[in-house]
């Protein structure tokens, strides 16, 4: 009691200093307009976030803001302004002010409820932190937070802070580079008065400080850059510029900008169909390029939604036109294969992955390089998989490893969703089958490794890395797949049931091991892939991943394909479709629902499968296709085959069970 009564008169002190000393400012906590009141730059700091620790650029002070505390079920606690972000189940943003108890966030021990949720009678000023990741989310007392930023403050910032250094702002013409200085005197009349710089100089395309910084604003020819030393680089618009202009600038500028180690370049257009921007974007997603890609799509916006698409398209007259300069297309022609609320829950969930240090033999480390694993398993051992009872799922896609296409091994566990998951699906649900997702974890990928020896990559991450008996691989054969299932075949683990089998051709009638795609089944898999997400069977988590099925549409000739260059792994996620038509799926999803916990059992049953016995359930797949399946034509199988396809009698019988429930409904 002693101590918080302390703690109240000391903040009531707090409170009156600051409204004393903001009392000619005019704050306004709903404007974010003049939310930071002042930012110190910091080095060398890095924050815990759910992708690792990454560096502290600047703290901030805010503006006073009306202050919350809250506490979760799992003893976190946190004291912030009203408008403070955190992240609800299923990390979307969320305000403090707008939660309730029982509302469940994301802490670093992982969700949890909000338990205490009190609205202070305090407004103080707050701290705020900028970190330097794609995210911009951190820890902050165990609960994940999150911060922004923008390319006008970050240069008015650097500008303040940083004497004798030169901004450079070009773009396609002179009117987009006078309103972008305009933008940043906005910035700059906004600041506080303690924080406003004199100046020396001021027109329509050139301020400068007396700490002797300033920017420069310039349209784009060869010329642009030449007698200036420039520490910050902006181009807006890049696509947009002449690009017969741009070539010749950017090569002059680039070198004089890397000459300074602590220079920045930054870059922002909407796409303009394949040109020097088209080529600088699909470096960045490879991961060939120093730059960072960041995407902002339209549906990352507040208040838009297909309602407000539909609206704008009429408007704009054309898809096309939307496409272009809404939706982030390099071919705004192109459909894009999932819907903006599919892509938006996808980006929401998303992680950068962490390169895998598993492998220590000197002939084998090359594995380490290219082998990345969501950050709940980056620490794992590979007696850690070995010993782990989950099953997996593996997706294969080959390349000649010469600088192009990349080679991959995609990597789903299978996982038991959770209740409340399916219950927002509980009319589909029929049967343990409904309730199985692949869930992405980890990928290996190289357009650097050459044919074979990813091949002994595949082989040493299936038999020496995972658990054998526990790996099912859908190998894609279009190109050199075969290499793939010689090097499993000669490996004394390998079973015959390891490897998927698909009809290879629509006439078939036997079913092969891999899987071949041609024009046809290729949109057929892409049209079961859109669904699969849709109802949560398939779920990626890995952010290049992500980005590529951010652009992966259909062309208006009918073509599958993706628009940053490549997208192999998108493929990868596409190609596991089949799985769900193979007899595999049956036994791994079965054996997964058995291994559940039985309360989790119990309450699948109680509250889904008493859903389906009413009769009001509708049917979630076409079982027919499983029905039908041919059992692998390439002879009988061997003993290890046999092995890993015995269950105990229960599980056989209850297996039985729901085939024909199935097949008699």
């Amino acid at each position: 009691m002693i101590k918080n009564a302390i703690k109240y008169i000391i903040l009531n002190i707090i409170e009156l200093i600051e409204k004393v000393q903001y009392f000619r400012f005019g704050f306004d906590e709903k404007n974010d307009d003049i939310k930071i009141i002042d930012t110190q730059f910091i080095e060398k700091y890095l924050i815990e976030t759910d992708t690792g620790f990454e560096p502290v650029t600047n703290v901030h002070l805010t503006q006073p803001y009306t202050q919350y505390y809250l506490e979760t079920e799992n003893s976190k606690y946190l004291e912030g302004a009203d408008n403070h972000i955190l992240f609800d189940l299923n990390m979307n943003q969320v305000f403090i002010r707008d939660l309730n108890i029982g509302d469940i966030i994301q802490t670093i021990d992982g969700p949890s409820r909000v338990s205490k949720l009190n609205k202070t009678r305090h407004k103080l000023a707050m701290g705020d932190l900028t970190v330097a990741s794609a995210e911009h989310r951190y820890y902050s007392n165990g609960i994940l937070s999150h911060n922004t930023v923008t390319s006008a403050i970050y240069m008015l910032w650097f500008l303040l802070f940083h004497p004798e250094k030169t901004a450079l702002v070009v773009a396609d013409n002179f009117t987009t580079t006078k309103e972008l200085i305009e933008k940043f005197k906005i910035g700059l009349d906004n600041l506080p008065f303690f924080m406003k710089p004199g100046i020396k100089h001021i027109n329509s395309g050139n301020i400068k400080f007396d700490n002797d910084a300033r920017i420069v604003a310039r349209t784009t020819t060869k010329k642009s850059g030449i007698g200036l030393s420039v520490n910050l680089l902006y181009m807006d618009e890049f696509a947009h510029i002449n690009e017969a202009n741009l070539n010749d600038f950017y090569k002059a500028i680039l070198p004089t900008i890397t000459a300074d180690p602590n220079a920045k370049v930054i870059i922002t257009s909407t796409p303009n169909g394949k040109n020097k921007f088209y080529d600088i974007w699909s470096d960045a997603i490879a991961g060939i390029s120093e730059y960072v890609p960041l995407r902002v799509d339209w549906w990352q916006v507040a208040g838009r939604d297909e309602e407000w698409k539909q609206k704008v398209i009429a408007n704009l007259g054309s898809v096309e036109d939307f496409n272009q300069e809404y939706g982030l297309q390099f071919f705004s022609s192109d459909q894009l294969l999932l819907k903006s609320t599919e892509l938006k829950r996808l980006y929401n969930i998303k992680s950068n992955y962490q390169q895998a240090q598993l492998v220590y033999d000197e002939d084998w480390q090359f594995i380490n390089e290219y082998f990345t694993l969501h950050p709940n398993y980056a620490k794992r051992t590979i007696e850690d998989f070995k010993n782990d009872p989950a099953q997996y799922v593996f997706s294969v896609d080959t390349a000649d490893g010469v600088g192009g296409d990349f080679s991959v091994l995609n990597i789903y566990k299978v996982v038991a969703l959770p209740v409340k998951e399916l219950l927002k699906k509980k009319e589909a649900i029929r049967s343990e089958l409904d309730t199985i997702s692949l869930v992405q974890i980890g990928h290996f990928r190289s357009n650097e490794v050459e044919i074979n020896q990813f091949a002994a990559a595949v082989e040493f991450i299936t038999y020496k890395i995972f658990n054998p008996d526990n790996v099912r691989i859908v190998l894609e054969w279009n190109h050199k797949g075969e290499l793939i299932h010689n090097r499993l075949v000669d490996n004394p683990n390998y079973w015959t049931s390891q490897i998927v089998h698909t009809k290879h051709t629509e006439m078939a009638v036997n079913v092969k091991p891999g899987l071949r795609l041609g024009p046809t089944n290729k949109i057929k898999y892409c049209e079961k892939f859109k669904y699969f997400i849709s109802i949560n069977k398939i779920i990626p988590t890995d952010y290049l991943t992500i980005m590529e099925l951010m652009s992966f549409g259909k062309s208006k000739g009918g073509n599958y394909r993706g628009q940053n260059g490549n997208d192999d792994l998108a493929m990868t996620c596409v190609n596991l479709s089949p799985f769900f038509e193979s007899t595999q799926y049956w036994d791994l999803a079965t054996l997964t629902y058995e291994l559940a916990p039985v309360e989790y059992r119990k309450e699948v049953e109680e509250k889904i499968f008493s859903f389906f016995r009413s009769g009001e359930a509708k049917p979630l797949f076409d079982y027919g296709a499983l029905r039908d399946m041919n059992q692998p034509s390439n002879g009988a199988a061997d003993d290890r085959s046999v092995r890993r396809h015995v269950f105990n009698v229960e599980s056989l019988e209850k297996m039985k069970d729901i085939k024909d429930r199935f097949f008699k409904s």
